[in-house]
């Protein structure tokens, strides 16, 4: 019983299309199943797309969505045998090597099929399948030896093997191998659908075609060298035509004359019509010696008629007696021909016969070979993994005995052991104790014990505390006898006692500064009660009364400082007006003043450095020693300039601290330059008394309280000399 395989040339390239083909396969069928995915339909479908998606292999109109084959049986075979050999074929042809599969049995027909649908996406390595034949895939070199490409020739070979295992009575004859190569022997090609089709639907172009040849073979006067002439008459054109190999193309023609791509050879339609009519007895007047030279006979037959009607009696028996023994030559000679064309055909199946027998013999040695390669890896890598596991036993066992020396070199030194293990508690990874080098361990452990007392007992107030840190770091990873743990520990108790005392005395600095504060917020309540009291009293004064004592008050502050700026804003006159009698004009113009002329003390009062714009210090030779916004800070400079105990107590972020250095500052950045401190910190002070306008009364409150003092002034004469000398210091920069 023959069984066959083929798969279907068109391609799915879509979802829509999978889904169709889906329900085609799973409509009136006896049973569906699943390799790799679902039995059920509608799952096994959504499967199939959602492993196309993980690879980015289900873009419609570009990606191929399956592969889809047939598989055909007789009548007499029972519906759960080929259940069975459909799942194996699956089985064994695609899920072991990565692709899934759906199949559906269908008994619609007289003989039973099935059809089977693989996710043509590998679900291992994203590759997409290919099948090939085996003339295509011994081409391709590329392609050979990869798990995605298939073979067709020996997709038919497994599946006529798993039907013989499971009794199907399939002869040697009814294999496909031995119909293909006979086919081949006999010179038969296959065809394919699309040509089957084209053969059959007689206004096809190769059928119209197929017509006109015909139509020309008729003709008396068809030569090798006239007939591109005579195929124009019936709107051929001869594309290629070589009488040294026997080939000749005839293409269809356009309205304006153009060969169209709608060709075919000579010698194809002679295949095909060939195949189509094997088993008559007709003869092929498209094989190219037939096509130019089969009208012999017809010639002959001409000729004899001719010799019958003309020839004169006496001469019409010689003329017959001739012409048989032309005839009787032309046979021999035909006959010889065709016993070397026979003989030639022969020796070229013998031929081809030894080959197959040599690549047989040439493939069970390759197949030999590599077993045994495949046994002799196996054995390797058995022995790796034997010599691999040993030496890890053995590395364990060293690792098991390193700690007891390293915890006995250091029984003296209690605080490193502690330590030591306080870092196994917390597994620090840094920490092994593998025996390879037990010396490199024991240092390795000694830094790691240090480092770690370090960072839990050391708080850093300072860089000197942290050069200190550095420095037993280094003695550590120097030297680890003894004698220079002990100093190292030695020098590590004075750090850390150290450290606890600048601890201390930062932290009593700290509650002192907050009970400043404390105070200050005392005394500025204790002046806004008062000056509270004050409003309430001089609302009782009538503005007749109120007019005369503003005049005294101006002329008594114009008299306090010639310092003082020419404008005198309403606070300064002792005027005393409550924040929800100014309008936002007046409050704009309270702040104006204040910021104009108490910056550097309301900057002090309420600790705004950090809030100043960016500014740099230069050395005197110009080089940048500060800059508060990256943090750039040359230490060395400033103590050599005044000392460490300057630097430890100094708050970079104050500008006046650097003004005592005498080094060059300049005020604000690239974009916003400032001509002197007080325009510098102007900006911060308006910035700040907008988003906080309640401190503007307290501040009128105090400075009133300062113009009222007599012989005060904000600034001295020495000052502004200084100032102007450091404005023409910027003015350089």
């Amino acid at each position: 019983m023959q069984v066959i395989m083929k798969i279907t040339e068109r391609q799915r390239k879509s979802k829509a299309g999978l889904k169709q083909l889906f329900n085609y396969i799973s409509r009136d069928n006896f049973k569906c199943a699943g390799v790799g995915v679902s039995d059920n339909k509608e799952i096994a479908f959504k499967q199939f797309l959602i492993n196309k998606s993980l690879f980015g292999k289900d873009t419609d109109n570009k990606n191929r969505f399956t592969y889809h084959q047939i598989l055909s049986f007789g009548a007499d075979i029972d519906k759960e045998t080929v259940f069975k050999i459909t799942e194996e074929y699956c089985q064994k042809n695609f899920l072991e090597k990565g692709f899934n599969s759906f199949f559906a049995i269908h008994t619609d027909k007289e003989n039973i099929h099935c059809h089977i649908l693989i996710d043509n996406v590998n679900y291992k390595t994203g590759k997409m399948l290919q099948s090939l034949t085996e003339k295509q895939y011994n081409k391709e070199v590329r392609k050979q030896n990869k798990e995605e490409v298939y073979i067709y020739e020996k997709q038919r070979e497994l599946f006529e093997n798993i039907c013989i295992e499971h009794g199907l009575d399939i002869s040697e004859k009814e294999r496909y191998k031995s119909m293909h190569e006979e086919k081949e022997k006999e010179g038969r090609k296959w065809l394919t659908k699309e040509q089957y089709r084209a053969i059959k639907d007689k206004d096809s172009w190769r059928n119209i075609i197929k017509g006109k040849l015909e139509e020309i073979y008729k003709r008396v006067d068809l030569r090798e060298d006239n007939i591109k002439e005579i195929a124009k008459e019936y709107q051929l054109e001869v594309t290629r035509h070589n009488t040294k190999n026997k080939t000749i193309t005839f293409a269809l023609v356009d309205l304006q004359g153009k060969p169209t791509k709608e060709r075919i050879k000579l010698e194809r339609l002679e295949e095909q019509e060939s195949e189509l009519n094997r088993s008559k007895d007709k003869e092929n007047i498209f094989e190219y010696d037939i096509f130019f030279k089969g009208r012999e006979k017809e010639e002959e037959k001409t000729r004899e008629e001719t010799i019958k009607i003309e020839a004169p009696d006496e001469d019409k028996e010689k003329d017959k007696k001739d012409f048989e023994k032309e005839k009787e030559y032309k046979n021999i000679l035909d006959n010889f021909f065709e016993e070397q064309e026979e003989k030639k055909k022969e020796q070229d199946s013998k031929a081809k016969k030894l080959e197959e027998e040599v690549k047989d013999i040439e493939k069970a040695e390759i197949d030999k070979i590599t077993q045994a390669d495949e046994v002799l890896r196996r054995l390797n890598i058995e022995e790796e993994e034997r010599q691999a596991e040993s030496k890890a036993k053995q590395e364990e066992e060293k690792k098991k005995d390193n700690r007891p020396l390293i915890f006995d070199r250091l029984k003296d030194f209690e605080t490193l052991t502690d330590e030591l293990e306080l870092l196994e508690f917390e597994r620090e990874h840094r920490l092994t104790y593998s025996s390879t080098d037990i010396e490199k361990d024991f240092n390795n452990a000694v830094y790691l014990a240090f480092y770690s007392l370090i960072s839990r007992k050391v708080e850093f107030n300072n860089q000197k505390e942290a050069d200190r840190a550095n420095s037993i770091m280094e003695n550590v990873e120097k030297n680890n006898d003894d004698e220079s743990i002990r100093r190292n520990l030695d020098l590590l108790d004075e750090l850390i006692k150290d450290n606890e005392k600048e601890y201390e005395r930062l932290k009593k600095n700290n509650w002192r500064e907050e009970e400043e504060v404390a105070e200050e917020k005392a005394r500025l309540e204790r002046e806004k009660r008062e000056q509270e009291q004050k409003n309430e009293e001089d609302k009782s004064v009538t503005a007749d009364e109120l007019t005369p004592n503003i005049k005294t008050e101006n002329e008594t502050s114009k008299k306090v400082s010639n310092n003082q700026p020419s404008e005198i804003t309403e606070f300064e006159t002792g005027k005393s007006v409550g924040n929800d009698l100014l309008t936002d004009e007046d409050l704009e113009k309270n702040i104006e003043n204040l910021s104009h002329n108490y910056s550097e003390i309301i900057i002090e009062k309420y600790n705004l450095y950090e809030n100043l714009p960016a500014f740099k210090i230069y050395s005197e030779s110009g080089s940048e020693i500060f800059n508060n916004k990256t943090g750039y800070i040359a230490e060395d400079y400033i103590i050599s300039i005044i000392g460490q105990e300057y630097w430890d107590n100094m708050d970079i972020n104050n500008i006046k601290d650097w003004e005592n250095l005498g080094v060059i500052i300049a005020y604000g950045s690239n974009e916003n330059q400032y001509t002197d401190y007080a325009d510098y910190a102007e900006e911060t002070v308006i910035n700040y008394l907008k988003s906080n306008p309640g401190k503007v009364k307290e501040l009128e409150s105090e400075f009133n309280s300062q113009l009222s003092t007599p012989g005060k002034s904000n600034k001295t004469i020495q000052e502004e000399e200084k100032e102007i000398e450091k404005n023409d210091k910027e003015m350089d920069i």
